[in-house]
C-alpha cells in the first residue's frame, strides 16, 4: 500500500512538473493586446516560460507593415528591452489603427506554441526635448509639440510633479514646459497628457534631473553661459568657468576624455581656460564634467571659438543630415563657419519648415548637444523628401543661406547593447563583431557604405559589422545607405 501510494505521489509530481514546464509566453492566454503606442520605432517584448532553451521567436499570420521580430542571439534587442526577453516585435509605426498578427514561438525541442498579438497606433501624439542637469536657478523654456490627429491641441500634467518652479502653458498656439528651477531633484518621472480636438489623446512620459550646481554666465555675458567668451589666433586667452551651488567648497572641473580645446588652450582643475590659440576654429565644442565636495555633479557641453585674425566669408557648412524616421522623435545638427560667432539660425522668410519639423539653438536645449550649431528634430510622420532654405546670421549682421534637404522615411535602425565580440567599440587590430538592426519597410534589406568607413570593417546587408579594424582614430559615425525589397530608402551616420 506504502509503495502504491509512493508510486501515485511520484506520478502527480511528474504531471506537475510537466505542466510548469508547458511552452508558453507572455503570460496565459491565446492572445495578447499589447495596448496603444505613440508614433515611431516601438517593440514589444516577447519573454517565454517553460520549454528547452534557446528559443526562437517568428511571424506566422499576416504580416505588420513595418514590424518585424528581432531575436536576442540572433538580431540583438533594444538596450531597453526587459532582460527576461528574448526577443522583440519591433518595428515603425506611422499610420494610425489597430494592427494583428500571429507569432509563433519554437524551442530548442521543436516544440512551438503561437498566439494572436495585436497592439493600436495612436491618432495623435507628443514630442518635445527634455534635457536633463540645468541648474537651480536657471530659467528654461521647454517647447512640446503636438503631431497628427485633429488640432488644435490641449496638454495637461497627466502624473507626477514638474520640476518645482515649472508649469505648462501655451502662447501663441505653442506649448511649452517653463520657468524659473527652484530645487534640485534626481531624475523624477512625470507625464504629459495631449489631448487633439476630437477627443484623442496619448500621455508621454519624462525624467529629467534638476542639479543644485548652475553653470553662471560670462561678464560681460555671451549668448549663452555655454558660449564661452570668443578666442583669437595667436593671442593670449583667459577665462575662467564658474559654477553656483558648489557644497562644501569649490567646485573641481575636468575635461571629458576624447574631447579637447582648441590647440594651444588648457584648463585647470579651478575652472581656468587659458592660453593662446595656434588654430582657427568655429566651434570647437568640448564637454566638461563639474563636482563638488558633497559629490554633487553634473555635465556640460560647451563651445569656444578661435578665431583668426582676418575675417572669413560665413557659410553653412556641408550639410549631410541623416534620414528621418518616420514619427520618431530624431535631431541632428547643423553648423556654419566663418564671420564673426555666435551664429544665428532660422528658416529664410522665402521658406518652411516640413511639418514635424522643428529648429532650436543649440545652446537653448540639450545640454548634451553642441551649443555653437543648429538642431534640427523630426517628429514628421509623413513619408517623403523636401526642403527648406536656411539663414545664418552672425554677431555683426553678415548673412548667408544654404538649402537644406530632408527626407522622411519608413526604415531605421538600431543599435542592440549586446551581441558584440570585441568590446562595445572597435579596437585596432582586435577581432570586432556589432550587429546594426535594421527595422520599418519590408524585409530584406541591402546596405552600402556612402563613403568608405572605417578600414578593415564590413557592413553586411543584415546590418551586421564584422572584421578587424586596421587604422586608428575616433570615428563618430558610419555613413550607410539602407534599402528595402521594395524600395524605400534610409540614410544614417
Amino acid at each position: 500500500m506504502k509503495t502504491r501510494l509512493l508510486l501515485l505521489v511520484s506520478i502527480l509530481l511528474l504531471f506537475v512538473s510537466l505542466a510548469q514546464a508547458q511552452l508558453n509566453f507572455n503570460g496565459a492566454g491565446a492572445t495578447i493586446d499589447f495596448g496603444t503606442v505613440g508614433f515611431g520605432i516601438n517593440f514589444f517584448n516577447l519573454t517565454p516560460t517553460g520549454g528547452t532553451a534557446p528559443y526562437v521567436f517568428d511571424v506566422t499570420g499576416a504580416p505588420v507593415t513595418g514590424f518585424r521580430i528581432a531575436n536576442r542571439l540572433i538580431d540583438g534587442v533594444p538596450n531597453n528591452a526587459s532582460a527576461s526577453a528574448t526577443a522583440v516585435f519591433i518595428g515603425v509605426a506611422n499610420v494610425p489603427g489597430i494592427y494583428s498578427t500571429t507569432i509563433r514561438l519554437t524551442d530548442a525541442a521543436s516544440t512551438t506554441v503561437s498566439k494572436t498579438v495585436s497592439f493600436t497606433v495612436t491618432s495623435v501624439d507628443l514630442y518635445g526635448p527634455m534635457p536633463t542637469n540645468y541648474g537651480v536657478g536657471d530659467t528654461v523654456s521647454f517647447p512640446v509639440y503636438g503631431i497628427g490627429g485633429t488640432p488644435p491641441y490641449t496638454m495637461t500634467l497627466a502624473s507626477g510633479t514638474f520640476p518645482p518652479g515649472l508649469s505648462l502653458n501655451q502662447a501663441g498656439g505653442v506649448w511649452t514646459l517653463n520657468g524659473t528651477l527652484t530645487t534640485a531633484r534626481v531624475a523624477t518621472s512625470f507625464g504629459i497628457k495631449i489631448t487633439d480636438s476630437l477627443g484623442k489623446n496619448i500621455t508621454r512620459t519624462f525624467s529629467p534631473a534638476v542639479s543644485p550646481l548652475r553653470l553662471l554666465p560670462a561678464s560681460p555675458a555671451t549668448v549663452s553661459p555655454r558660449i564661452l567668451p570668443t578666442a583669437t589666433q595667436n593671442q593670449s586667452y583667459s577665462f575662467q568657468l564658474l559654477v553656483a551651488g558648489c557644497s562644501g567648497g569649490p567646485c573641481t572641473f575636468s575635461i571629458v576624455t576624447g574631447d579637447s580645446l582648441p590647440a594651444g588652450l588648457t584648463m585647470s582643475s579651478s575652472g581656468l581656460i587659458s592660453g593662446t590659440p595656434t588654430g582657427v576654429t568655429f566651434g570647437t565644442n568640448f564637454s566638461v564634467n563639474v563636482t563638488d565636495p558633497a559629490a554633487n555633479t553634473v555635465q556640460y557641453r560647451l563651445t569656444v571659438f578661435s578665431l583668426p585674425q582676418t575675417p572669413q566669408p560665413l557659410g553653412v557648412n556641408n550639410i549631410g543630415i541623416r534620414d528621418f524616421v518616420s514619427g520618431q522623435h530624431v535631431t541632428d545638427e547643423i553648423s556654419a563657419s566663418g564671420g564673426v560667432p555666435p551664429y544665428t539660425f532660422s528658416v529664410d522668410p522665402s521658406s518652411s519648415l516640413p511639418p514635424g519639423v522643428v529648429l532650436h539653438q543649440g545652446y537653448n536645449i540639450d545640454l548634451t548637444n553642441d551649443p555653437s550649431t543648429l538642431i534640427i528634430r523630426s517628429k514628421s510622420i509623413t513619408v517623403g523628401s523636401s526642403s527648406f532654405l536656411l539663414r545664418v546670421q552672425d554677431s555683426v549682421g553678415n548673412v548667408a543661406t544654404r538649402l537644406v534637404n530632408v527626407k522622411i522615411g519608413s526604415i531605421g535602425t538600431f543599435y542592440p547593447g549586446q551581441n558584440y565580440v570585441g568590446g562595445a567599440n572597435p579596437v585596432f587590430g582586435v577581432s570586432y563583431t556589432q550587429p546594426l538592426v535594421p527595422v520599418g519597410g519590408t524585409p530584406p534589406y541591402t546596405v552600402s557604405p556612402r563613403i568608405p568607413g572605417v578600414q578593415g570593417l564590413t557592413v553586411g546587408n543584415n546590418g551586421l559589422i564584422t572584421g578587424t579594424p586596421a587604422e586608428i582614430g575616433r570615428f563618430l559615425a558610419l555613413f550607410l545607405d539602407w534599402s528595402d525589397s521594395v524600395g524605400a530608402s534610409y540614410f544614417n551616420n
